[in-house]
């Protein structure tokens, strides 16, 4: 490939998309700059690479624009949302069958366990709590909030008081056993954990209500059971992305980890699981609307290879999961350009953050020694940073 001048002129910005909406994840760059770049310095049919891919836009991209891609996360959890961003196509209607059983089988059952006393005071239909704000700053006064399914009270939202009977009900609920699994992992000693741990929350489960846990070990129970490897996937993608919504980190004025950390306020809520796991599946930024526009945008252009050969051979489409310091599996020479922004400094600690996810869907916690990053707990100054990064631009530099 023959080196262009640099882009000297502004990318008009574009709006969001919901391929790049459907998981969180952090510091994803804006998906219109990234294929911009890409377009300018490739052609098609050539070799786009990054070493740190977190949710895979480099990677979607490239393959949007008829370019191979190769990515690359020390982050088991960042592979995982970026092979799901990038593969298609998907067969959208066995997906949606399969959320349809879960539903057929789970929706009542769980609904039910966030049903209030009293139906809409305007109509008589019955009331299923959206949330309930029950932190300790509310010293037992609960609050929650409802939808009415015909659109009465503000904005089709009735807020009031939990009534004492509601209360009774709920702690009748979370007397109930947790039917299936959940993780307990302890979480480790971090600089984000140990905001948790000062809260006294020291294993994940600890981050969820009992009612919350029976509705999601319910859902986890059966995703497990979806034979499709692929479609399997996407639901865990879906799951995942429900997880920090129903945990204590969210609040009515804060968003879970907007802050890039654990953080539980005093008012914190308990959002109803299966609103917001149905939300993941069929909201305009979720699982369905991301794989419509990967589906339309890919097509049958994504094919998926365990080695860089099969790159050679026809092949469109490999991941790894190693650290970017050696990346052993791709030949010298071998890449047409690279793509990445690595981590800075320690601003976000991925393998702290990601803990949650990871515990849910029975992830390796491995690989952290070799996280470039900046944190006391794991022993690494300013200087190892340097280090470490220095060590993956020079593997990089080996490609090109």
């Amino acid at each position: 490939m023959s080196i262009k001048a640099p882009i000297d002129y502004a990318v008009p910005p574009q709006k969001d998309c919901a391929r790049y909406k459907m998981h969180k994840y952090w510091a994803a760059k804006p998906w219109y700059v990234v294929a911009e770049y890409i377009k300018h310095f490739t052609r098609e049919g050539e070799i786009v690479l990054d070493p740190f891919c977190g949710s895979g836009v480099v990677g979607c991209e490239a393959l949007i624009h008829r370019r191979k891609a190769v990515l690359n996360d020390l982050n088991p959890m960042a592979v995982f949302i970026a092979g799901n961003t990038c593969r298609s196509p998907v067969d959208l209607k066995k997906f949606d069958a399969e959320f349809i059983k879960i539903k057929t089988k789970l929706k009542s059952n769980i609904m039910d366990m966030y049903r209030l006393a009293e139906p809409c005071p305007e109509c008589g239909a019955p009331l299923y709590s959206k949330h309930v704000v029950r932190g300790p700053s509310l010293k037992g006064h609960w609050i929650v909030e409802a939808r009415c399914s015909k659109g009465h009270g503000r904005s089709g939202h009735i807020r009031r008081l939990l009534l004492p009977e509601e209360k009774a009900f709920i702690e009748t609920v979370e007397s109930r056993e947790i039917p299936y699994w959940v993780p307990q992992n302890t979480f480790p000693d971090g600089r984000e954990t140990m905001r948790l741990k000062k809260d006294g929350i020291n294993t994940v489960d600890q981050l969820f209500t009992q009612r919350n846990l029976i509705a999601l070990s319910l859902i986890y129970h059966e995703i497990q059971k979806i034979m499709d490897e692929n479609i399997r996937e996407l639901m865990l993608l879906a799951f995942s992305n429900t997880l920090l919504h129903v945990s204590k980190l969210k609040s009515e004025t804060l968003r879970p980890m907007s802050a890039n950390s654990y953080y539980c306020m005093d008012d914190w809520i308990e959002e109803n699981v299966w609103d917001r796991f149905e939300n993941r599946v069929k909201w305009h930024w979720g699982v369905c609307q991301g794989k419509e526009e990967t589906n339309r945008l890919i097509g049958d252009y994504f094919n998926q290879t365990e080695n860089f050969d099969g790159l050679l051979n026809g092949k469109t489409f490999m991941k790894l999961n190693t650290k970017a310091q050696n990346l052993s599996d791709i030949p010298d020479e071998s890449i047409d350009y690279c793509f990445t922004d690595p981590p800075y400094g320690g601003s976000i600690q991925y393998f702290e953050l990601t803990y949650l996810w990871r515990s849910w869907l029975d992830m390796s916690h491995e690989f952290i020694a070799d996280e470039i990053t900046v944190n006391d707990f794991q022993g690494k100054k300013e200087n190892s940073f340097e280090k470490m990064l220095t060590e993956a631009f020079c593997e990089i530099y080996k490609f090109e």
